[in-house]
């Protein structure tokens, strides 16, 4: 199972961010997170969390926080920016934070998928993961969505089912 809070951006609350973070550490689990990477780094504590906690993966879920279709788009254009990206994460986590941590995975942007995207995720080294229900082994989130107390207890029950689950699998 995969946890995927997406839609982090310069625009996120890096307390909401840290405080769902948080439970994923405390139950030793990993959180992918779904990046918009435009201007992401102006926002340091948002940043400083994505480069530093060892249980987040970084994936790619856009260029531009304004949410672009790209599964409607030309293949130069989602390269492009899946590349533009790439780049700017690479340059900037290692300047500032001396870091190797890559991009691993895409999720697309409202789940628009096409052919030339799936192309663009092979050609710039990304898993392609068009995965989006439960059924099938993806709980996708947004952490924003959990500030309120309720939202957050729901959220760490799930963490805690999913945890004993995964500690009755066989070996």
């Amino acid at each position: 199972m995969i946890f995927r809070n997406d839609d982090l951006s310069f625009t996120s609350s890096a307390w909401h961010f840290k405080r769902v973070n948080d439970l994923f550490k405390k139950y030793g689990l990993k959180h992918h997170v779904a990046v918009l990477f435009e201007n992401l780094f102006d926002n340091y504590e948002v940043a400083d969390l994505l480069v530093g906690e060892e249980n987040i993966v970084v994936n790619w879920h856009g260029w531009s926080w304004k949410h672009l279709k790209y599964g409607e788009m030309p293949y130069e254009h989602i390269v492009g920016d899946m590349r533009k990206s790439i780049d700017y994460w690479n340059t900037i986590a290692k300047r500032r934070y001396n870091s190797d941590k890559k991009i691993e995975r895409c999720y697309p942007t409202w789940h628009c998928i096409s052919d030339d995207f799936k192309r663009a995720s092979e050609d710039c080294g990304l898993i392609f993961d068009p995965r989006k229900e439960l059924d099938e082994g993806v709980f996708v989130f947004h952490s924003w969505g959990y500030i309120r107390d309720e939202k957050f207890k729901q959220l760490e029950e799930w963490l805690i089912i999913h945890k004993e689950r995964e500690s009755q699998k066989p070996k």
